[in-house]
């Protein structure tokens, strides 16, 4: 008789949830399941690297808050949590809705999502996410949870996404070409500024020598210059022609 291990039994009820496709039959099965079991494949799920920042958020309590646990920790619980970390960024589709109004609207298209950080003497510290970023787990749930897909905020919801690592990798190749590009173009731009003002101090400068050797006459003026005096042309002598 095969006798299947606890962490297999674990991982076939875990492939179940997964295969869920709406985040009510996974809550539907962690119902069925018993509370040693369920937590045993919540537990697992923290780990696994198919889990996303909205799997957690649209599973009802108190699975989410659970799950939540595991991913980020707890230390009243003695939780130490998976040590995940998850990438968000801009969704570029997103729209603001026709509630939020011109103003605010176009503030919510244009503007980088403010992700709170920090406090510090008062004063709370922002994060700006205007490109895929990867984000301490906490960090990564408190972003999508107010702007991602399931976000309470109505006008807020889906500035975010979650990026998979290929997206990600994608991405920062793309903001590297970018850089690059912007580099190239600032030193072409600051090569001809450079010398346009070149050109610029050549002519000032020609005009003042002109007006200085006038002033001077050539012996003096080469003599201050510290210069040769340029060579005068040697007389063509012409020959006389011989007779006939």
């Amino acid at each position: 008789m095969h006798i299947q291990t606890d962490s297999a039994v674990t991982s076939r009820y875990l492939d179940e949830i997964m295969e869920c496709e709406e985040a009510f039959e996974r809550d539907e099965l962690l119902e069925r399941y018993s509370p040693a079991l369920r937590w045993k494949v919540l537990e697992a799920w923290s780990r696994h690297d198919d889990l996303k920042v909205q799997d957690i958020l649209t599973l009802r309590s108190p699975y989410k808050e659970r799950l939540q646990e595991y991913v980020c920790g707890n230390p009243r619980k003695n939780l130490n949590g998976a040590g995940r970390t998850f990438v968000i960024g801009p969704d570029p589709n997103y729209e603001p809705p026709p509630s939020a109004g011109k103003v605010w609207g176009r503030a919510l298209k244009a503007g980088p999502v403010l992700l709170q950080m920090d406090q510090r003497n008062g004063r709370r510290l922002y994060k700006p996410i205007n490109k895929p970023v990867p984000l301490p787990a906490h960090l990564a749930i408190t972003a999508m949870m107010n702007d991602g897909p399931s976000s309470i905020f109505r006008p807020r919801v889906g500035r975010l996404r979650e990026y998979t690592g290929d997206e990600y990798i994608l991405a920062v190749q793309r903001d590297a070409v970018e850089q690059a590009e912007q580099a190239q173009v600032k030193a072409e731009d600051d090569q001809a500024k450079l010398q346009k003002q070149f050109a610029k101090e050549a002519k000032r400068w020609g005009a003042q020598a002109k007006e200085m050797r006038e002033a001077l006459g050539d012996e003096a003026f080469f003599a201050i210059m510290g210069i040769e005096p340029p060579k005068a042309d040697p007389p063509q002598h012409q020959g006389k022609k011989k007779g006939r």
